[in-house]
């Protein structure tokens, strides 16, 4: 999880790929009007089923070092457009949200989870919280990301996540050739790539 990109950009698509596998419907880097200013949010995930459906706008915040924590910096600007996006869907501007999310590969602060616990916000971290935490939702689907792969190079990861091949099951599921021709990547090096997401899916399907 530390080599989805410096920018945080492959984490985006990452989590939307893993809320897709636990039955939401996503988008990713959408714009929506607020009451104050236009807000681009990095998921918009809507659970179907309900009446309405339940819609939720995520933050993500990504880290590429342990032992950084998301804090209440985070939290609160976090809230903070939820509620001008809210305000401005009830001036007719934007479409309804029923929430906001914050998600990080680290941890939280003290601080985040006790704004977040007076402000209703969902929190959702690598271990947190413990009985659907990003981890487990990750292993429960098999949804390893590319950057666990060993033989894989980071400019390797970074041409595959631009174009949203985020995932093993990305990788495993595309031929040699349509990987090729949607990446660049010479087919010899996406062999060695493909060869061992297949052995780690097949791995983790017998466990």
């Amino acid at each position: 999880m530390m080599r989805l990109g410096p920018a945080g950009f492959p984490f985006e698509a990452y989590i939307a790929k893993v809320l897709e596998r636990h039955g939401y419907e996503t988008r990713v880097r959408t714009l929506l009007r607020g009451r104050c200013v236009s807000h681009e949010i990095d998921v918009i995930a809507e659970m179907l089923g309900g009446d309405p459906p339940a819609r939720y706008m995520i933050e993500c915040k990504y880290h590429n070092r342990h032992g950084i924590y998301t804090g209440l910096k985070e939290a609160m600007y976090t809230h903070a457009r939820f509620l001008d996006l809210r305000e401005g869907y009830e001036l007719g501007l934007s479409e309804r949200l029923d929430g906001a999310w914050l998600v990080t590969n680290t941890k939280f602060s003290p601080e985040a989870f006790s704004y977040a616990e007076c402000t209703g916000m969902r929190l959702l971290g690598w271990s947190y919280p413990p009985n659907m935490s990003l981890q487990r939702m990750i292993e429960r689907r098999d949804l390893y990301p590319v950057t666990i792969l060993k033989n894989i190079r980071l400019e390797e990861a970074d041409r595959l996540s631009r174009m949203d091949l985020v995932s093993l099951n990305d990788i495993a599921k595309r031929s040699l050739g349509e990987l090729h021709r949607v990446t660049g990547i010479p087919e010899e090096r996406l062999s060695i790539i493909k060869m061992e997401a297949e052995s780690i899916i097949r791995g983790s399907s017998k466990t």
